[in-house]
């Protein structure tokens, strides 16, 4: 599985195939504070997982929706 930058929830149970998240990069209290949600979900997983910072991506690069809505002015 792969997660493209959220969905994961604090109270899941752990991962039992592996799963590659994959973030934006972050700065900052609210950045760090987003990372240890990720990674504390994925360190509790039965299967090796892996959490990848794309350097040059911001939050909107990981999304479909210019697959499927219409051009935003």
């Amino acid at each position: 599985m792969i997660n493209l930058d959220g969905g994961l929830n604090p109270g899941q149970g752990s991962v039992r195939q592996p799963v590659l998240a994959l973030t934006h990069d972050v700065t900052g209290e609210a950045g760090a504070a987003y990372l240890t949600l990720p990674t504390s979900v994925l360190d509790r997983g039965a299967a090796t997982s892996y959490r990848l910072t794309v350097p040059g991506s911001a939050h909107l690069t990981f999304t479909d929706a210019p697959l499927f809505l219409p051009p935003v002015p």
